[in-house]
């Protein structure tokens, strides 16, 4: 990759000039105990791993993971400049290794995966996915870089402070949620390479450019620390445009608080306190059953009404609690004779209670922010806050405590073997292995040209789809959710208005709701009578399930015969003439009619061959007609039919003597 190494400082040394590409086949577990190994120990001396920083990563596009890489390489060039640090200095970042792990080969985003091999950390067409008869579990490539690549997509090297960074990138095959990916971390890596600290990073999350250095102070300050934690900080954009975006402001704000609201107990209004009571059960209600099963983004419409709700009935609670403040002091100014003093002040309950809990939260929320000389996320982002809490408090923990059951993020994975990237085998009586890897210097730079060349271009404008069988599911789970709020709602809605009529009309309302479900249930039971004694009538004269499967025969052979166009007429006559006598036969309970349209069928069977074999395709078919209408004649009293049908029959049976 000469393009590479021309931006670079160090061309020679062979971590900078050669990629190393380990085909794991193994447990993470065993990854130490199948002699596998990572460079670091192959070298001469070892070098020891102070720092050992992960970064986990699913399908983050492009600038999400530039974001954090670059950040991480922005700390490690910090760590090189603490001279007078005994552990650190101008070659501190041989004690680094940054390891990226990649949750499954199909899932990383194509530009993410350009990005990776701009840093020369990546090489296409190396990669193999059975070797000697083993499915690869791991694609762990290793490369010292020295080049970073910023949020922007622009390429620094050592031009800009840029240092030497050493790096482990684990591809995983298969998709196999976040424990696992750690597990290589821990489990795998941890063990060869005996880090002193671990850092742990996900893809999208920017390390300020001395945090990571902060972090391992705290380790080396205390021999004893096990753990240690970065304050989060929202990215807030240049001039803190994103700030207005409420869940960027919203965000912010927690980030820098973490004291709960407490809830204030209002008493105003009594028919709106009561419909944004109802309307806050409602919305809860709601939470719970689209947590039952339905997908976040197939509920969008729903979740966004719940947010919305929320945030309006916290700017009704905000308002109330400040009327009622106001009311206080002018009711406890009206006790005293227009008198008003701190002490009486504080007599009345309403008051107390209300100015207690604005003190607690916005006095708690201003002194600390001044304490640590930060006020201004008070300025640009409380408000938002204040709108979003509800549904951190509703939305996000009714969904968490309703979906304890699903671990599959951290346990399930894809059983299916992939063999796209090729199959390395063993020669025999040899442990000699043949592998196809591009070696060609033209091939290689190809390959990089390629990669800088998607980095240059813009990417193309993401189009949310979503396969059929979801939506699909999507569409049921959201009208079964549908009918269920319905169904919740509407009842909810009649106990409320039982619950809460006054005492002077409570009987009557009482007596009414039991004397409709009375009368529902009544009418109810009538309309099943009057259906089911319906049907047995129809049954008891049509004999509709008697004559069924016998009628289901015929219509088969019906069908059979509709290709036969020359014999069609003459086939449709028997089915006729054979359905018609078994429908008068059930009827009317009469056995010779029955057996009359049965035998008349067998013997329209038989004629049917013998027609297709003689030819005399008219008079079985004149002969037919006639007895269709003769039959139909006797049944409906038309003795005109009746004697056509006969003397047609007849001329039938006569012309098909003619020509046996």
């Amino acid at each position: 990759m000469k393009k590479l190494l021309d931006m670079c400082a160090n061309r020679t040394d062979r971590e900078v000039t050669h990629l190393r590409y380990t085909a794991a086949t193994c447990d993470p577990n065993d990854f130490k105990d199948e002699k596998y190994t990572l460079r670091q120990v192959l070298y001469d001396p070892p070098r020891r791993t102070e720092l050992f920083i992960v970064m986990t990563m699913y399908n983050e596009d492009e600038e999400l993971f530039a974001r954090t890489m670059h950040g991480v390489i922005k700390n490690v060039a910090h760590l090189c400049t603490r001279d007078r640090s005994k552990t650190w200095g101008k070659d501190g970042w041989k004690k680094v290794v940054v390891c990226i792990v990649s949750d499954g080969r199909q899932k990383i985003n194509s530009r993410t995966l350009s990005v990776i091999a701009a840093m020369g950390i990546y090489q296409d067409g190396v990669a193999k996915n059975v070797v000697n008869k083993k499915s690869v579990t791991a694609h762990i490539y290793e490369y010292t870089t020295q080049v970073t690549v910023t949020p922007e997509l622009r390429l620094h090297g050592s031009e800009r402070g840029t240092v030497p960074v050493q790096v482990i990138f684990c591809l995983k095959e298969k998709n196999q949620k976040k424990i696992n990916s750690h597990r290589w971390f821990f489990n795998a890596f941890g063990p060869v390479l005996l880090p002193n600290v671990c850092v742990l990073l996900d893809v999208g999350t920017m390390p300020g450019p001395t945090s990571i250095y902060h972090l391992w102070k705290a380790f080396d300050i205390n021999s004893n620390v096990g753990g240690a934690c970065g304050e989060i900080v929202a990215l807030k954009g240049k001039y803190g445009l994103n700030l207005l975006n409420p869940l960027v402001a919203a965000q912010n704000f927690e980030y820098k608080m973490t004291i709960e609201d407490p809830t204030f107990g209002l008493k105003g209004i009594h028919v709106l306190n009561d419909i944004l009571k109802y309307t806050y059960l409602g919305l809860l209600v709601m939470c719970f059953l689209l947590s039952m099963g339905n997908r976040p983004q197939g509920s969008k419409w729903a979740y966004t009404i719940a947010i919305i709700g929320f945030a309006i009935i916290t700017v009704y609670m905000t308002f109330a609690a400040f009327f009622l403040a106001i009311k206080g002091i002018e009711s406890v100014k009206i006790d005293n004779g227009g008198q008003l003093t701190f002490g009486t002040l504080f007599q009345d309950r309403i008051f107390f209670t209300i100015v207690l809990s604005l003190v607690a939260t916005l006095g708690l929320y201003i002194f600390a922010s001044l304490l640590f000389f930060e006020p201004w996320h008070m300025i640009t982002s409380f408000i938002q806050y204040l709108l979003m809490a509800p549904s951190y408090i509703n939305v996000l923990n009714v969904y968490a405590f309703s979906n304890t059951h699903d671990i599959s993020w951290g346990t399930k994975g894809d059983n299916k073997v992939s063999v796209d990237l090729g199959v390395v085998e063993k020669k025999k009586d040899s442990n000699e292995v043949e592998v196809a890897v591009p070696t060609e210097q033209k091939d290689i730079n190809a390959a990089y040209e390629d990669a800088m060349a998607v980095l240059s271009s813009k990417p193309p404008p993401e189009v949310a789809k979503v396969d059929e069988k979801t939506a699909q599911e999507d569409y049921y789970k959201t009208f079964r959710t549908n009918v269920l709020l319905a169904w919740t709602l509407t009842n909810g809605a009649l106990a409320v208005g039982i619950v809460s009529a006054s005492t002077k009309d409570k009987d009557a309302l009482v007596g009414g709701y039991m004397g409709f479900v009375l009368f529902s249930v009544a009418g109810l039971a009538a309309f099943r009578f009057i259906g089911s004694t319906a049907y047995m009538i129809i049954r008891l004269f049509a004999g509709e399930a008697l004559s069924k499967p016998c009628t289901d025969t015929l219509d088969l052979q019906y069908n059979r015969h509709l290709n036969d166009h020359e014999l069609f007429p003459f086939f449709r006559f028997t089915v006729l003439t054979t359905k018609y006598c078994i429908f008068i036969g059930n009827a009317t309970g009469a056995q010779s009619w029955i057996n009359s349209g049965k035998q008349e069928h067998a013997e329209g069977e038989g004629e049917y061959k013998a027609a297709q074999a003689k030819g005399y395709v008219e008079g079985t078919a004149d002969r037919l007609q006639g007895k269709y209408d003769s039959v139909v004649g006797a049944v409906t009293g038309d003795k005109a039919q009746q004697v056509s049908g006969n003397l047609q029959k007849e001329k039938g049976e006569a012309q098909q003597k003619a020509n046996s």
